[in-house]
């Protein structure tokens, strides 16, 4: 999957990280690149990723805060809201 927003690019991939290089040397044929590290932000969300466990963790945490700020909500108790059993998230 590729992710584009305005000048940014965002691979996510569960191919070879040689068949990503490859993109990326492609891609460089016809534009700047400037290759970072591992995604830990995108869009305001949290992302870690656990490679072994083939598991990403995705976070809103700081963009939650951001707006309590926003709108002066400082005492907050945070409740843990897991998703309910009957929901089965699978890969496509």
């Amino acid at each position: 999957m590729i992710l584009v927003h305005i000048d940014n690019i965002t691979i996510v991939c569960p191919c070879s990280l040689k068949k990503i290089c490859w993109f990326i040397i492609k891609l460089s044929d016809y534009f700047e690149i400037t290759v970072f590290r591992e995604l830990r932000h995108i869009f305001g969300l949290v992302v870690t990723c656990d490679s072994s466990k083939r598991i990403i963790y995705i976070s809103q945490t700081v963009y939650i805060y951001k707006i309590f700020m926003c709108f002066g909500i400082r005492c907050t108790t945070p409740i843990a809201m897991p998703l309910t059993i009957k929901y089965n998230l699978s890969t496509i």
